[in-house]
Order: structure tokens, then sequence, then C-alpha cells
């Protein structure tokens, strides 16, 4: 009775105070992860063989530690400790650094002293790696402290892009939490009812394209009451986009039919 009550108690706490219900695992993982990203003086360094040691002060670990934490980290067994590179966050103080393997699978590995505990997460993302968010929240401090230089090659792209000719389609794209990454919404209106969206991870390329795969699709069909549906949906789609001569922002989708790419122009 007391947890039942705890349960809507806490439901009508969330409900009235506007807030979001969110839960991360307890295991070393994510206790020393929320300890980098939200203790006040936490004495903690990001090492790689790139930089050495940064400490991240003044970056918002928030949006790397969250990402990292929706993991659910689990202990598995040392066996199976991938090969090959790995980024980690060493907590001075403790005696203890986290490893996060950039190896598939979403292993890290807890080593304090003597002491090794290979960890494995629940779920891992198709375009990110926990890996690859921890080396962003490095490059982010590197660039604070003076280490490393911005990116000029992906902050042309990012902002808000209105399709040329008509202006219905809309793209948007922001840094990713992986270094040279781009995180991308696309939208565009087939009719007064039915509309179009994607959403995609890019990469640049050799050439300078933003490159992407395994994007996402949905088709959404409303009716004249408001009300909407997914009429189709896909997770396989793959394209690139790339800056012409004029600086508009081309589209290149692997689905489509013709041979002129859509073309952007920038909005903000």
């Amino acid at each position: 009775m007391l947890n039942e009550w705890t349960e809507r108690a806490l439901d009508g706490f969330i409900g009235q105070n506007a807030l979001e219900h969110v839960a991360y695992g307890n295991s070393p993982v994510d206790m020393y992860i929320a300890r980098a990203a939200y203790l006040d003086g936490a004495n903690f360094t990001i090492e790689s063989a790139e930089y050495g040691a940064v400490k991240p002060e003044g970056v918002d670990a928030a949006p790397y530690a969250e990402f990292i934490m929706n993991g659910y980290f689990n202990e598995t067994d040392m066996a199976e400790k991938p090969d090959g590179d790995f980024i980690a966050l060493n907590f001075l103080d403790d005696d203890m650094r986290l490893e996060f393997f950039f190896a598939p699978g979403g292993y890290a590995r807890v080593v304090s002293g003597d002491d090794e505990t290979l960890y494995q997460a629940a779920w891992t993302d198709d375009d990110v790696s926990y890996a690859e968010a921890v080396q962003g929240w490095y490059y982010a401090a590197a660039e604070m402290s003076g280490l490393k230089s911005p990116d000029e090659g992906l902050s042309a792209y990012y902002g808000l892009w209105h399709e040329k000719i008509a202006g219905r389609g809309e793209v948007s794209m922001e840094s990713s939490l992986a270094p040279g990454k781009v995180k991308i919404q696309a939208s565009w209106p087939n009719s007064a009812i039915e509309t179009v969206s994607w959403n995609m991870t890019a990469a640049l390329d050799g050439e300078g394209r933003l490159v992407y795969e395994n994007g996402q699709r949905e088709v959404r069909v409303f009716d004249g009451e408001g009300n909407d549906y997914t009429s189709d949906e896909g997770s396989d789609e793959s394209g690139a986009f790339y800056l012409d001569s004029a600086g508009e922002l081309r589209w290149h989708d692997d689905r489509s039919e013709t041979d002129d790419d859509s073309a952007f122009l920038r909005a903000d």
C-alpha cells in the first residue's frame, strides 16, 4: 500500500510541477558519469593520447552525460573486453578510471586500483557511440582550453535552411555529441494533409559532403479533425548534403528518382 501511494504521489508531483520523469542505471559507470556532470568541484580529467589529460571546466556536461547514462550499463564477463582504442575519465581523488571503448558493443571498463570490471550498455545508438560522446566532451574541453581549434568544416552547415523554389521544405542542422558529425532534421509537405520528416546523423567525407546512412523517415497523414497517423516509415535512408559554389545547400537523397538535387537557402 505504501509503494502504491508513493507511486501515485510521485506521478502527481511530476504532473503538478510540469516535470519529466527520467531514470538511469546505478552501475559505477552511471554514478561516476553523473558525478562528473553534476557534482560541483568534481576532480576529474578526460584523457586521450590526442591532447593528453584535459580538465573539462566550463563545458556543459549534461548533454554528454545524459546520453551516456541512457545506456544502462550492466556488468559483464571480462573475457568480452574488446581490443582497440578507448577514451578515459580519470577521477583523481578516488583512484578510479572509466574507459569507454570505440569498438562496437557499448563496452566500458571501470578500473579501481588493481581491480577491473567490464560493463556493457543495454542500449546502443546506431549513429553515435558512448566513446564518441565522451570524445565530443573531450574535444569541447580541448577547444575551451585552447588545445584544439574549432572544426570550421562543420560550422558552415549549422542552422536552418529553407527549400529554394517554394520554401516548403526545411532542413535544420546542429552539432552532434560525436566529433565530426551533424544532427539533421528535415520536413517536407507532400500536400495539405501529408508531411514527410527525416531524422539522421551525418559525417563529413573526404570531399566535404555530409553523408548519412540509417536515416529515419516518417510519413504522417492528417485528417480534417486535426488527427494524424503514420502511413509509412523507414530506417535505412541514405544520401548526402553538400554546399555548391553559390553557397546553397544541396540534398542528394539516394531514394530520389530525379537527377536534380534539392536546393536550400539559409533562413537564419
